[in-house]
């Protein structure tokens, strides 16, 4: 972070070029934070266009697929048949993507703020949640570690197989962009802290002097 060089001028009194300072701190620090939000929406949107087009392309070979060993099956080759069924099974539709969670929270002087996460979701295709509006949008959140973070074994097992490679694509684009934001938000947090601590240390000071 640059020094913000913040000149008194005889109007102003200590308490506004003070809180001048930290205005500007935290705008610069939003400034990053849109910036990185900006770079994860374009991420996140080429992984589902991206995503949409293998899926229409799966349901098509599934088509073909399902056609096949229905005639294999009137033709009672059942060595066939097996192999169809492995097929199909190997071209199910991806359902796990990446979204960008926006939660709300309240800071220590009653504001409110946004904290931003790319995060990854499972959107299992089932009867009950195919009825459900809320089971079509919001999905299943796939856990991170106690750290904070993904194991790429566990977004494997959610994967279709064949969909891996590209979600681990996306995942070490986003992985450096979940990393910066959580830095910034509690850079955030910490330097409105600092506010109030400058807010109360002064107030004292100018009881004492």
């Amino acid at each position: 972070m640059h020094a913000v060089d913040i000149k008194q001028h005889p109007e102003q009194e200590p308490e506004q070029w003070r809180d001048a300072s930290f205005t500007q701190e935290l705008e610069m620090l939003q400034k990053n934070i849109e910036l990185l939000v900006a770079q994860a929406t374009n991420i996140i949107s080429g992984d589902w266009d991206w995503m949409h087009e293998e899926n229409h392309n799966m349901a098509r070979l599934n088509k073909q697929l399902l056609q096949e060993k229905q005639e294999a099956a009137n033709l009672k080759d059942h060595h066939r048949v097996a192999l169809l069924e492995k097929r199909l099974r190997e071209s199910r539709r991806t359902n796990i993507g990446p979204r960008l969670e926006k939660i709300r929270t309240t800071n220590g002087d009653g504001s409110t703020d946004e904290k931003y996460r790319p995060i990854w979701q499972a959107y299992p295709y089932s009867p009950k949640r195919t009825n459900s509006i809320a089971g079509k949008t919001i999905g299943v959140r796939i856990k991170m570690t106690n750290n904070h973070e993904y194991r790429l074994s566990t977004l494997g097992t959610a994967s279709a197989s064949w969909d891996y490679p590209k979600i681990i694509e996306t995942e070490k684009l986003l992985m450096p962009i979940r990393e910066k934001l959580s830095a910034l938000h509690k850079a955030k947090v910490e330097l409105r802290k600092c506010k109030r601590r400058v807010v109360r240390i002064t107030k004292k000071y100018q009881q004492e002097s």
